[in-house]
C-alpha cells in the first residue's frame, strides 16, 4: 500500500516537470520558455514579413520611377520632334515690287495773274479783270468750271531798297496782287492751247505743268499683280533652301503707295513764263511732251512652306 503511494506520487511529480534540452524542468518555465520562443519567432516571422514587403515596395518604387523617367524622356523627344502639323505651317516671305510704264494722257496747269499798282485797290481791280478773262477764255474753250479753281491769292507791299526815306526805312512803291489759278483734268493735245490762250488773255506767270494718266487706278492694280507674281518667284527660291517651295499665301499686305507719282511734273513753266512776259501777241501754242510715267507697286506676301 505504501508503495502505491509513493509511486503516484512520482507519478504526479513528474506529471508538473516536462522534459527540456537541459533534462527535466518545471512545466511552468517550459510553457514561459514556449511561449517566449513562439513569441520571438513570430516577432521575428513578422519582421521579416515587414522587411520583405519594404524591400518589394522600394523595388517596385525604383521601377515606377524608372518608368516615369523613360516616359519623361519620350515626352521631351516627342516635343523636341517637329510634327507634321508643325511642318505644315512654317511659312516664307518675301516682298517684291511691280512696275508698269504708261504715257500720261491728261495734264494739269498752273499759272498766275499777276498786277501792281501804286494803291493795293487799283492793284486788286486790274488783277480780278485780268483773272475773269482768262476764266471766259477757259470756258469758252470748253474747259468745265469744275476743273478751274483758284488755288493761291495775295497781295504784297512792294519796296524800295535802295531809297531809304527820312527814317532810314525802306520806300513804299506800292503793291503786288498775284492769282493763281489751276486747271486740271485736260488732255494733253489740248494743254498747249490752252496754255497759249491763257496767256494771251492775261496770265503772266506760268509756274507748272504737271502729268497723269486717266488710266492710273487700272495700270497701278497691273502692277500689284506683277508685284504678287514676284513675290512668289522670291519665295519659292528661299523655300528651296529648306527643300520645299512656296505653298498657299497665308497674308499679303500692300506696301507704301506714293501718291505723287500720280503726277509728272515739267519744267517747261520757267521758260514759257519768259516767253508769256516778252510776247504776249504772238505767243504760239507749246508742244508739249509728256514722256512716260512710272507706275510701281509694292506687296508683301507670306507663305506656307510646301513640302
Amino acid at each position: 500500500m505504501k508503495k502505491s503511494r509513493w509511486t503516484a506520487a512520482a507519478v504526479l511529480g513528474l506529471a508538473g516537470m516536462v522534459l527540456s534540452g537541459a533534462g527535466l524542468v518545471p512545466a511552468s518555465e517550459s510553457q514561459s520558455a514556449s511561449e517566449e520562443q513562439v513569441v520571438e519567432e513570430t516577432g521575428n516571422s513578422d519582421l521579416s514579413a515587414v522587411s520583405q514587403d519594404a524591400i518589394a515596395d522600394e523595388g517596385q518604387a525604383e521601377e515606377n520611377a524608372e518608368s516615369e523617367t523613360a516616359s519623361d524622356s519620350a515626352t521631351v523627344q516627342t516635343a523636341n520632334k517637329p510634327e507634321k502639323d508643325d511642318e505644315k505651317s512654317r511659312t516664307v516671305s518675301a516682298t517684291a515690287t511691280g512696275v508698269v510704264m504708261e504715257v500720261p494722257d491728261m495734264a494739269q496747269i498752273t499759272f498766275g495773274v499777276v498786277t501792281n499798282g501804286e494803291e493795293a485797290d487799283a492793284a486788286q481791280s486790274e488783277n480780278t479783270e485780268k483773272v475773269n478773262q482768262v476764266i471766259g477764255t477757259l470756258k469758252g474753250m470748253g474747259v468745265e468750271e469744275k476743273s478751274i479753281q483758284t488755288s493761291g491769292y495775295s497781295i504784297s507791299p512792294q519796296y524800295d531798297y535802295d531809297n531809304l526815306d527820312a527814317n532810314k526805312q525802306p520806300k513804299l512803291t506800292g503793291y503786288e496782287v498775284r492769282t493763281t489759278l489751276q486747271v486740271s483734268d485736260q488732255k494733253i493735245a489740248d494743254a498747249g492751247k490752252i496754255l497759249a490762250e491763257s496767256v494771251r488773255a492775261g496770265v503772266n506767270d506760268v509756274e507748272r505743268v504737271v502729268y497723269t494718266c486717266s488710266t492710273y487706278d487700272e495700270k497701278y492694280e497691273e502692277a500689284l499683280q506683277e508685284a504678287v507674281e514676284a513675290a512668289r518667284k522670291k519665295a519659292d527660291v528661299l523655300a528651296k533652301a529648306e527643300g520645299a517651295s512656296a505653298g498657299k499665301a497665308v497674308s499679303i499686305s500692300e506696301g507704301y503707295q506714293d501718291l505723287s507719282a500720280r503726277y509728272q511734273s515739267s519744267d517747261i513753266g520757267a521758260a514759257y513764263k519768259e516767253t508769256a512776259a516778252a510776247a504776249q501777241d504772238t505767243i504760239l501754242d507749246p508742244a508739249l511732251s509728256a514722256g512716260t510715267l512710272k507706275i510701281s507697286a509694292e506687296v508683301s506676301v507670306t507663305y506656307e512652306l510646301a513640302y
